[in-house]
């Protein structure tokens, strides 16, 4: 076997994966769009070369790179392409899983320096939860959503009074993923 180090904290793993990323691109005097290829294996064991763009794309839809992702936005000296990337429908599979994870990487987003992006793409994001039907699969994103852009959560309050009965299901369950938290929202806790 190789010598190497490793780490038995996966949190430690995901991070230093972020940080070399990130350095990749913040390191490239052309951003996001001059990146040097890098190099990653195949699952036939192949090398290849690819953009750091398109091995974001292709792990955005993995579970196991989540959370390196997130780090990802949080750590970029400029997110917005990453997070533009991510967004574009074009490129995203039809359950919008780029999307999703796009939501997760709000709440590492600097909210007095992103605020705009942050909200617009919450609301994105949770137009496309309240149409979709994979409500419970998503709970935690949506939570993670009204963290990171709290002006939502009267969308969600509206909703529990809404005519369907689906609507008011889907904000109770956002509203609920809030926890103790939600309590500082006194008319979210008013109508549950």
């Amino acid at each position: 076997s190789k010598p190497g180090v490793g780490f038995h904290d996966e949190r430690i793993r995901e991070f230093l994966a972020a940080k070399y990323l990130a350095m990749l691109v913040d390191d490239s005097k052309d951003g996001w769009n001059g990146v040097p290829k890098i190099k990653t294996l195949a699952r036939d064991g192949a090398e290849r070369n690819e953009t750091v763009e398109a091995f974001v794309l292709r792990k955005a839809v993995n579970p196991s790179w989540h959370n390196v992702i997130a780090h990802l936005a949080g750590l970029l000296k400029d997110p917005h392409p990453l997070m533009e990337v991510l967004r574009d429908k074009s490129r995203d599979t039809p359950l919008r899983h780029r999307l999703c994870q796009a939501a997760r990487c709000l709440l590492a987003l600097d909210r007095l320096k992103y605020d705009g992006m942050i909200d617009q793409l919450a609301r994105e994001f949770i137009n496309h939860w309240k149409r979709s039907l994979f409500v419970l699969n998503s709970g935690a994103f949506v939570a993670n959503t009204l963290f990171a852009a709290p002006s939502l959560i009267q969308s969600f309050v509206k909703w529990l009074g809404s005519d369907n009965r689906i609507d008011r299901m889907r904000a109770t369950y956002a509203l609920g993923r809030l926890g103790p938290s939600l309590a500082q929202h006194g008319e979210a806790m008013r109508k549950l």
